[in-house]
Parts: structure tokens; C-alpha cells; sequence
């Protein structure tokens, strides 16, 4: 090496190693861990909220009442129940009624669902469960079997699926076309500078950008926008009679390969860049689209990754380039999430001169107003739904040429300088690194190692911060496991339940001491966290409401209804909270940082004799502090997306869903108070001469003694949580955003989503199932019943690969519906309960 390559490298050493003094300042609360800044470079806590949204949290006085015990022989809908949805409880399950109050059943060991389960236009599998069990909407046809269960799962599955399509169709509608924009300006910006270049240093410099650019360039160029329903009633197909199938059929087949990387290497020829370029080119997206290695590093910097002398070697996990979640149903959404994820997982690494010049250089691409106001406006809603950077990113260079100079921005040991003070170190880990043995490299060396610039960061969340701090790589001085799991999050989250079963962990009693010490130390720093920040993004109004429902059945265990002081409750909460959380990460998978570790009616009443039946009595499951922030974050979502002046047609539903969870609240409150539900019963006189003429089923004689038929009351409480309430969650399923039918994919409720790979390249994955059918028993003002309704199943699992929710789903359903009904596989075929959910469901 000669003496200037040495003093460059010193030279860059020296800069990194004075971020590096700053990144391992440990910070005690999240208010400091999220930092961002202003234009002025002034700290602040994080960004300030576009809307203001009061929480609105109720106040209620448990009646004591509510928590008596009671004996089963008390209940007398049990064989309602058993005949209704053809099964007989076993003398365990009746044990277990007894004992706690509840018990659960895979729904195929009843005849719920029968041979399928329909879910036309745009419903879903969970709802139309629910539909299938509140009966007919008829209330003189009711029966007892239809006393509901409204669990919080089904209120959180629901708001989990509203929020993925919404952001859906922004990314659809808004930001693929925001990002396609501004991807080719800077393209073409860097291609005309590269022109008028004249030292080999400029010439190397925008050839470099231009490269990096012509990637995501080359992918959103190369997809086709499907149509929606509104559109399809507009267009000339269906003024022609095309069917919205065979529409959707013709738009399948386009879109199956438009996105190849046959036409990605098309349009890349047709650039007309230098051979050296399109082969560096070409060899990154043969990385990207085969998304099978483990690990590697972007050809087009390869010279300058390899330049860099240290003891950690950073590389790119392009198995991440995979789409998945929400990113597999068109060719949109396909290149969205390729485009995108370059765009994060590509860093202009601080440890090199060169590369952080390139990056100085994209920030000037981006400084136009038109550019960065897109790009700022696509930033500020992402860190809404997801959180804030943990990255440096390109609007932390743009400020430092604004505010430094060019000059001086080009000056890595100033730039350095600048960046450590506007924002902190990365808290998550979220690339492989190759770490010299013995050099004896901590974690934090690892971080430092990968400071740089990403286009777009990626977003902290606290479950990846402690994922990440509950695991090791290769780095020296830490006794800890390269493996997490979903039970650490939750125990984090306020769930002593899922502390107690750590022993389940295949890993944890060979690094007991140290995972206990990292465990405690991470529970007291999350439970410091502000209110504040809680409520600052989705994402953290998702963990709240989460932690609220360990902690107020902690608080009020003693005083709550008999099934809920079961110590077997914990584990159902467990279950909901690890159900609603896997959705949570399903939706937020693209730009969430992952660790790496290493009402109803009858007839006509006038001629309807029938006797009205006994109400079916039904219950509402009492979170009231977890729907108290649900209802926050919900309406916090909706004035978000009014405040960017963002249009999506399934806002409404984001509407509909505030009134149902409003209802829920309501009668939540009433429950824990203990008060009595009537429904009052209506007996209307005899008919007269011309009413009897006027019945439509049968004559009836004016001198006859028989009355009208009997009706409810309209407004009746009991059959609004029947019926009404699952009405109000039908009305609250988004409509499909791409083609003009919804996908059977979507209807299900199985998802699956990456957490965090280990040193070995394993992955951890989280999934939700089918639907479990619970029955609750119940005692309050209103009597003794049993109740019926549904919860989550959810699994976690170590992959070799990054799995797509279709693989996911061939676990648990077959293809035989078509896109109108759910067909299931033989349970025996679905994946294994893990351990600490196995006393709670009760099979394999």
C-alpha cells in the first residue's frame, strides 16, 4: 500500500472513529433513541405530529359483581352450542369450562365452516367467520347458539387490515409514482453531469451515481398498474360486457412478466451506458431478482467496499430483496418493494472517502424543491406509519451541503463531524458483516461500521432494537444467542406469562444469566418511555395497545369476570397480542428495520305470528384500556392521512371502524359496571279486517282472537351485539385497491413476516393461522351464558428462506374456492402449536 492510500485510509479511520465515540453513547429513554432534527440541526425528540388528536381514555368503576364465581351447571346454552355447530364437548373441555371459564377448538372439530367458507367481495376470512355464528339476521330465528363472543382479537384484525390496505393504496396511488419521479430526474440529472464532466475524478463520481440510480430507474420503469373496481365499471370492457373474472384474468397474465429481469435488462440496454457500467448493472439486479444468497456486496461499489480496511466487512443481505407481505399481487407492488429496498439497503458507507462523496453528490441531485418536497412528504408519512430513521439518510446530507457547503460536505473528517451531532447512531443492527475473529469486535463496532448514507432508511421499532440487543453475532465480549423470539418482545411489552415460558426457548438455558440481565435492563428502559412517544407513530400506538392489555389485566385481574382471572386468560392474551403484532410487522415489513445477528330485522311483523325467541345474549371481551388506544390510534391514522391531503377511497372504512370501536368502548363500559341490557317486547293489538287481508303468508279472521305477531324493540341492545356490531365490522373491510376483485390471498387471515436472522442465516419467522372458535362463559346483571366467538392461532418458526404469505397459506388452505370461498387443508397438515400455546389449544 502506498503512503497516500495509507493516510487516506487513516484519514477515513480517524472519521469513523469519531462517529463511532458518538454512536456508543447509550441513551435511557426511546424519546432520545428516535432522535431526529429540525432544518436548523437542533435535536428534537421526534418530528412533531401533522395532527393533533386528542386520546380519549374513559373512566370506569368495575363492579366487583362481574368477578363472583359461578358453576357451569348455571349455564344452560351448553347444548344449544353443541347442536348448533355439531361437535360435544369433551369431559376435559367441560373440565376446562369449568375451571376457567373458556376453552378453544380448532374450528374443524366443528362444522362452522363445513365444507368451505364464503367470503364474496371484499370480506374477509375472520369476519365471515363471525358472520357464520351470529345466525340469521332475522331475530325471530335466533337461538341461543348465537350468544357472540367479540374477542379483542377480531377488533385488532380488522384495524391490521384496514391499516395495510390503506398504506396499500398510497403506495399504489402516491409514492410508486413520487419515487418512479424522482428516480429518473436524478437519473437524468447525474447522466448530464457525467456529460459535462471534465477531471477523471467528476467523470468516475456521476458515473458511480448514475449507476446506483439506474437500478431502481430500470425496476419502476418495468411494471403495469392494475386497474381498480371503480375504474373497471368505466371502462369500455365493461360497457362491452367483459366480466370483472375475465378482466382480472387478462390483467394477470400482462402483469405476470413484465416485471422479469429479462425486460428490468431491456430497458437497462436501452440506457446506452458504458460496458463497464451495464455489466456492474446487470450483476447487481441478477442480485436483486435471485434474492436466494445470503450475503454479498454491490458490484457497482465493490472496488470501493473492498478499499476499505477494517476488521468488520460489510455486506448486503439481498435475500431481503425477496417481495413479500403485501409486495407479491402485481408487478407494482413487486417493483415497489425491489426499488425501495435498494434504496435502503445500499449504504454509502462513511468508512470510504469515495462512497461518501457519491452520496454528497445524490443529496445534490435531490436538493431541486420539486424532488425533495416529494421525497420529505413520502418521508414524513413513512415515519408516521412505521417510526423514525435509524439511518443517516439523504436528507441529512442535503442539510449538510446546505448548511457546511459543498466544499466542506466533500470533507469527510467535517461531515463526520456534522452528522454525529445532527443525528445518532443506529440502534438496530440490520446487515450481515464479516468481523475479523480476532479482533475482538463488539456489537457497537459492528454499528459503527455500517454508518453511512441510505437514499431512504430504514425505520427504527422497538422490537427490533431488542431483538437486536438480545443477540449476538460474531462479535466478541457478549454471551449472548444469535436466535430471538416473539415470547421476549411480548414480555418486554408487560406479558409475565410469556416470561415464564422463556424455558420453552430451545436456546435460552445455555445463555440464561446473560439474556435475564440484557432482558431486565431492556424491560426498564421501555417502561421509562414517555406516553409521549408511545403515541408518536402506528407502529408505537400498536405496542401500546399491546402493553395496555397485559398491564390492565395485571392491575385488575381480581376484579374482572371469572374466564379473565384464569391463569390461562394470560396465555389467550398472549395469543391475541402475538397475533395482533404479526400483522403489525406483515404491514410494516418493507421499511422496518429487521435485526440481524450476526343490526337485523324480520319479516313483515303485521302477518309474523311467530313468538320472539329469548335474546341471545352475547359479550364483549373487556379491554378497555387496549380499545381505548386502539380508538386513539385510529383516529390518529385518519387525520394523518387528511393532513397530507392524502384521497384513498377506503378512508371510509378507517371511518366505520372509529364508530364500531366507539360501540365497543361503549359497551365495554357497561359491562365492567355491571349494568342490566333489556330488550323490551312489543305485543300489538288484533289485526282488523283489512290488515288480516293485507298478510301476504295467510288469511287471518277479523274476529279471531290471535294478536299481531310480537316485535323487539328496534333499538335493542342484545341484538346489536348479534348482529349490528359484525355488520359494522363487515362495513369496515377495505375494498380491494388492486383489481377489480379481491384476491382469496387477502381474504384469508394467515400472514406471515420475517423478524430477525441469526448468525447462521436463519430466519425468524412469525405467522398467523386459522382462526381458533373459543367458547366463554359468562356471569353478570344479565345471567349465566355461554358465549361463542374467535381468537388468533400463531406460530413462530426458523426458515432457511424469506417465506411469501403464499407459502405461508399452502400450510393451512387449499386452492378449491377460487376467489369466493376458503377451503382448508386436514388440520393435521397445518404447522405445530408452539410450546407455550399448547395447554391453551389444546392440540398439537
Amino acid at each position: 500500500m502506498n503512503t497516500k492510500i495509507k493516510i487516506l485510509v487513516l484519514f477515513v479511520l480517524v472519521a469513523v472513529l469519531a462517529i463511532a465515540l458518538n454512536f456508543k453513547t447509550e441513551k435511557t429513554t426511546t424519546d432520545s433513541i428516535v432522535e431526529s432534527t429540525v432544518s436548523s440541526g437542533a435535536p428534537v425528540t421526534f418530528k412533531p405530529a401533522l395532527a393533533e388528536v386528542p386520546f380519549d381514555m374513559q373512566e370506569v368503576k368495575i363492579n366487583k359483581d362481574i368477578s363472583k364465581s359461578f358453576s357451569l351447571s348455571e349455564v344452560k346454552n351448553i347444548p344449544d352450542m353443541e347442536k348448533a355447530y355439531g361437535f360435544k364437548f369433551s369431559k376435559a373441555e367441560l373440565e376446562s369450562l369449568e375451571k376457567n371459564k373458556f376453552v378453544i377448538k380448532n374450528i374443524l372439530d366443528t362444522n362452522i365452516v363445513k365444507e368451505s367458507l364464503p367470503v364474496y367481495d371484499n370480506n374477509r376470512e375472520f369476519v365471515s367467520l363471525y358472520q357464520s355464528i351470529s345466525g340469521p339476521s332475522d331475530y325471530k330465528n335466533r337461538t341461543q347458539a348465537n350468544s357472540v363472543f367479540i374477542s379483542s382479537d377480531i377488533t385488532m384484525n380488522v384495524f391490521s387490515t384496514i391499516s395495510a390496505e390503506l398504506l396499500k393504496e398510497t403506495e399504489n396511488k402516491y409514492l410508486f409514482d413520487n419515487v418512479l419521479s424522482m428516480t429518473k430526474d436524478m437519473y437524468d440529472q447525474a447522466s448530464d453531469r457525467l456529460v459535462k464532466s471534465k477531471t477523471d475524478s467528476e467523470i468516475n463520481k456521476w458515473k458511480k451515481v448514475r449507476n446506483y440510480l439506474s437500478i431502481p430507474y430500470a425496476i419502476l420503469s418495468s411494471s403495469i398498474k392494475p386497474i381498480d373496481a371503480d375504474q373497471y365499471w368505466n371502462s369500455d370492457e365493461a360497457k362491452n360486457g367483459v366480466s370483472l373474472e375475465d378482466m382480472q384474468a387478462e390483467f394477470t397474465v400482462k402483469d405476470k412478466d413484465i416485471d422479469s429481469i429479462d425486460n428490468v435488462t431491456k430497458f437497462i440496454t436501452n440506457l446506452k451506458l458504458d460496458k463497464e457500467s451495464e455489466t456492474v448493472v446487470l450483476n447487481d439486479l441478477k442480485q436483486v431478482y435471485d434474492a436466494t444468497e445470503g450475503r454479498g456486496k454491490p458490484s457497482i461499489f465493490k472496488d470501493e467496499f473492498d478499499a476499505i480496511v477494517s476488521d468488520v466487512e460489510v455486506t448486503i443481505p439481498f435475500t431481503l430483496f425477496k417481495p413479500r407481505g403485501t409486495y407479491t399481487s402485481s408487478s407494482v407492488r413487486r417493483q415497489y418493494f425491489r426499488a425501495v429496498q435498494w434504496y435502503q439497503q445500499i449504504p454509502f458507507l462513511l468508512a470510504s472517502g469515495d462512497l461518501t462523496k457519491y452520496a454528497v453528490g445524490v443529496a445534490e441531485l435531490l436538493g431541486n424543491k420539486e424532488s425533495k418536497s416529494k421525497y420529505d412528504s413520502m418521508s414524513s408519512l413513512i415515519s408516521y406509519i412505521v417510526g423514525e430513521s435509524d439511518d443517516l439518510d439523504v436528507s441529512d446530507y442535503i442539510a449538510a451541503n446546505n448548511e457546511l457547503g459543498k466544499d466542506k460536505a466533500n470533507d469527510v473528517k467535517i461531515l463526520a463531524e456534522y452528522l454525529s451531532k445532527r443525528k445518532p447512531g443506529a440502534k438496530i443492527k440490520s446487515m450481515p458483516v464479516n468481523i475479523n475473529p480476532l479482533a475482538g469486535v463488539t456489537v457497537e463496532e459492528e454499528i459503527d461500521a455500517l454508518a453511512g448514507m441510505r437514499f431512504m432508511s430504514q425505520k427504527f421499532i422497538p422490537d427490533s432494537y431488542w431483538t437486536g440487543r438480545l443477540t449476538k453475532g460474531d462479535e466478541a465480549g457478549v454471551k449472548l444467542p444469535g436466535k430471538a423470539s416473539a415470547l421476549q418482545v411480548m414480555s418486554i411489552l408487560g406479558s409475565k406469562y410469556a416470561n415464564s415460558r422463556f424455558t420453552d426457548l430451545p436456546f435460552y438455558s445455555d445463555y440464561k444469566k446473560a439474556i435475564d440481565d440484557r432482558h431486565d435492563i431492556l424491560k426498564k428502559e421501555a417502561d421509562g418511555w414517555s406516553e409521549k412517544y408511545w403515541k408518536s407513530n402506528l407502529y408505537t400506538g400498536s405496542l401500546w395497545t399491546v402493553s395496555g392489555m397485559f398491564t390492565w389485566l395485571d392491575t385488575n385481574r381480581t376484579d374482572l369476570p371469572q374466564f379473565m382471572q384464569s391463569p390461562l386468560w394470560d396465555a389467550k392474551t398472549l395469543l391475541t397480542a402475538s397475533g395482533f403484532w404479526t400483522e403489525l410487522r406483515h404491514t410494516s415489513l418493507l421499511y422496518a428495520k429487521q435485526s440481524f445477528a450476526e343490526k337485523g330485522g324480520g319479516g313483515d311483523d303485521n302477518c309474523d305470528l311467530r313468538k320472539v325467541p329469548e335474546p341471545a345474549k352475547g359479550y364483549i371481551e373487556p379491554q378497555i384500556v387496549a380499545y381505548d388506544r386502539l380508538y386513539y390510534t385510529a383516529n390518529r391514522l385518519l387525520a394523518e392521512y387528511d393532513a397530507r391531503g392524502i384521497k384513498l377511497k377506503n378512508s371510509v372504512k378507517l371511518e366505520n371502524y372509529i364508530k364500531f370501536l366507539n360501540s365497543i368502548r361503549e359497551y365495554t363500559k357497561l359491562e365492567l359496571e355491571n349494568s342490566v341490557v333489556n330488550e323490551s317486547v312489543i305485543t300489538k293489538k288484533r289485526y282488523s279486517e283489512t290488515e288480516a287481508r293485507e298478510c301476504v303468508e295467510s288469511f287471518i279472521s277479523p274476529e279471531s282472537e290471535v294478536k299481531r305477531g310480537d316485535v323487539i324493540n328496534p333499538s335493542s341492545r342484545w341484538e346489536e351485539i348479534r348482529v349490528g356490531l359484525i355488520n359494522q365490522l363487515r362495513a369496515s373491510l377495505p375494498e380491494s385497491v388492486e383489481g377489480p376483485i379481491l384476491p382469496i390471498k387477502d381474504k384469508r387471515t394467515a400472514v406471515v413476516a420475517d423478524i430477525h436472522t441469526d448468525m447462521d442465516g436463519g430466519v425468524l419467522e412469525e405467522g398467523t393461522g386459522v382462526p381458533r372458535v373459543m367458547f366463554v362463559a359468562v356471569k353478570d346483571a344479565n345471567g349465566p351464558r355461554l358465549t361463542v366467538g374467535f381468537t388468533y392461532s400463531q406460530y413462530e418458526t426458523i426458515s432457511d428462506t424469506r417465506l411469501t404469505d403464499e407459502e405461508w397459506q399452502n400450510n393451512f388452505y387449499t386452492d378449491e374456492g377460487g376467489d369466493s370461498q376458503i377451503t382448508y387443508k386436514p388440520k393435521s397438515q397445518w404447522p405445530t402449536n408452539n410450546k407455550w400455546f399448547k395447554d391453551l389449544l389444546g392440540d398439537k
